[in-house]
């Protein structure tokens, strides 16, 4: 791996829709509800950790340090992010369009895109990233794409505020950034990775983003076709 982790104030790896004047309110029907989606969670007993870089290789911008303790009560989180056939049951029973399909744009991987030339209205800071009209949860790579074969796979182009509505309708939560690190690490601490040496893939900062302590900063209103979310039980709420 030869390719440096960005320096500095750069955003690293991720997107970010920077329109952040334009924020657009959960958009949703009430008067339907349907049924709710299984979920299943791993229970967590809580405690206190040690949360953040170990290394000193942080990400500064992005509040991956300095290393604190952290306590947690015990909760319960799911054991894979939220499918498509459960966001798919939230959006028909609530009349639900999620912000990526209402701004009409969202970032795809630039080797997955599916779309034709004049949907494709550019690249982000960070080349490998091209943003795609059309693109949003039911057409993950552009509008020549679809969610037939899919729908037990990460639900993706996620924003913050379809994750909140997504919650609210499911009587679950988002978990917080202390409650993600914690699960991550696996009962293993001050540990670069939850799992061997890191990743197999060859950008290095591939590498350093699965570093259980990194964080990928990014805009309230920003989706991509990577980006999906878990959620916790309110039970211990």
């Amino acid at each position: 791996m030869t390719d440096a982790v960005p320096a500095g104030n750069a955003r690293c790896c991720s997107t970010s829709r920077e329109r952040e004047g334009e924020a657009m309110p959960a958009e949703a029907n009430p008067q339907t509800s349907g049924a709710r989606p299984i979920h299943r969670e791993a229970s967590l007993p809580g405690g206190t950790f040690l949360m953040g870089d170990h290394f000193g290789e942080g990400y500064a911008p992005d509040g991956e340090a300095p290393v604190h303790e952290v306590s947690l009560g015990p909760f319960a989180m799911d054991t894979t992010c939220v499918t498509v056939a459960q966001f798919s049951a939230f959006a028909k029973a609530r009349g639900y369009r999620k912000e990526a399909e209402r701004y009409g744009d969202s970032s795809v991987f630039r080797l997955a895109v599916a779309a034709d030339r004049p949907d494709i209205l550019g690249y982000h800071d960070t080349p490998w990233w091209l943003t795609v009209w059309g693109a949003d949860w039911r057409h993950p790579f552009g509008p020549l794409s679809g969610i037939e074969g899919l729908m037990d796979h990460p639900v993706v182009h996620v924003s913050h505020a379809d994750a909140l509505a997504y919650c609210e309708w499911a009587g679950r939560r988002l978990p917080t950034e202390a409650e993600w690190e914690y699960a991550a690490r696996g009962g293993l601490a001050g540990k670069r990775f939850p799992w061997g040496g890191g990743s197999y893939l060859c950008h290095a900062s591939y590498c350093h983003r699965y570093r259980v302590a990194a964080r990928s900063s990014s805009t309230p209103g920003s989706s991509n076709c990577n980006l999906g979310f878990r959620t916790v039980s309110r039970r211990f709420s």
